[in-house]
Formats: structure tokens, sequence, C-alpha cells
């Protein structure tokens, strides 16, 4: 059995000591204070806040050609020009219906996208060749006499008599 104060007296030796006054005192409790350096007793600084813009996209820029001279676009009921005409939108903005019109020809609906830079040419059908055209119909042939319904006669109506 090892007497305490030969435990005292190999600790000493090996430059540790520890006093008798210690071993008899109750721990202090320790606290979050203790352990914690100084600088810790302030509230933690706020995360930097990091705003993610998008760079702005740039513009697409949209050509309209026809086979047809003066022919007008509209964008709706909006006049926006003649061919060849040239037209810069925001990116991908959505699609964008054109009419376009000119004197003698028959009227051509078209659809432009906003997703990357693109020309079109229309080719314009004159009215006299409507015949061309896809599911054109033959106009039925006028009546070969044209004669007038036969006249009905009808007889004036009396006022009755009092």
């Amino acid at each position: 059995m090892i007497r305490p104060a030969t435990v005292a007296l190999l600790l000493a030796a090996a430059g540790c000591h520890r006093s008798t006054d210690a071993a008899s005192a109750p721990p202090t409790p320790r606290t979050d204070a203790a352990i914690a350096p100084a600088s810790a007793a302030l509230p933690p600084a706020p995360a930097p806040v990091v705003v993610v813009t998008k760079a702005p996209l740039p513009p697409v820029h949209l050509g309209v050609r026809a086979t047809a001279r003066r022919v007008k676009i509209f964008w709706g009921k909006k006049l926006l020009g003649a061919t060849p005409f040239a037209l810069e939108r925001p990116r991908d903005s959505g699609p964008i219906d054109l009419l376009l019109r000119a004197e003698g020809y028959f009227p051509v609906h078209t659809r432009l996208y906003t997703h990357k830079n693109d020309a079109i040419t229309v080719s314009m059908t004159k009215l006299a060749d409507r015949m061309t055209l896809f599911g054109a119909k033959k106009e039925p042939a006028p009546p070969a006499t044209a004669t007038p319904p036969p006249a009905i006669e009808t007889q004036p109506v009396s006022a009755p008599k009092p």
C-alpha cells in the first residue's frame, strides 16, 4: 500500500506539486466567461451580405424582309415601319407576332422569337395568284343565264265595309 506522503514526494520529484490546501478546497465552478476571451463578450459580427446580381443580357437584333416592295409591318395595331426592317428587343422577352400588309398582296402573319438574333424573309403572294396557295378553292361559276324571276300577280286587298 502506498501512503499519501509517498505520492506527494514522488509528484514533487517529478516537478508536479500539489498543495494539500488545494486538495481540501472544493473546486470552483467554471463559467463560459472565465474560459472565453474578452472579445467573446461582444455579440458576433453579422455575416457580410452578398448581393448576387445577374449581368443584363444583351439585346437581340431581329430583321424582317419581304419579296414585295412597300410592305408595312404591324405589331398589333401599331405600325412599326416598312421592309426592310430591323428591331432590337430585350433577350428572352417573349415572341413577337407581326402582320405584314402590302397593296395587292395577301396579308401574312408571322412570329419572331427573342432567344437569339434572327432575320426572316417573307414571301408575299399576289391576290391574282391565289390559286397557287395551299388549300385554295375555285370560285363557283356564275349562273349561265341570269333571267329575272317570274312576276307574281297580286290582287289589291279591299278594306272591310262597315
